[in-house]
């Protein structure tokens, strides 16, 4: 039964990033007039590619952002720094290191 509440943990917390990923992309989208604006000295075209250039970067730097919160969070749930702390003192009790130098 704690699976299911671990289970619905994790689908809030997904739910948590998705819209903090939403709203964060919303209230930071340069708009294209304010954008057009700042790059008056270019021609139109520049300016749709430039601006198109800083929307991607944004995604980018989101997913990025989001890549290492996952990650993180993938570490925590399955306690994968315990888990090599374990082999690590298991390779070191048995003395299974190949790069040791002590052979």
């Amino acid at each position: 039964m704690e699976k299911m509440g671990d289970l619905v943990g994790s689908r809030q917390s997904d739910l948590n990033k998705s819209f903090k990923l939403a709203i964060r992309s919303l209230l930071t989208t340069c708009l294209k007039q304010e954008f057009s604006k700042a790059f008056n000295n270019f021609i139109a075209s520049e300016q749709d590619s430039l601006h198109r250039l800083f929307i991607q970067f944004q995604v980018i730097t989101s997913l990025h952002e989001n890549i290492e919160d996952e990650f993180q969070s993938l570490c925590l749930e399955t306690q994968a720094g315990n888990t090599l702390d374990t082999v690590e003192q298991l390779v070191e009790e048995q003395g299974l290191d190949p790069l040791s130098s002590d052979k």
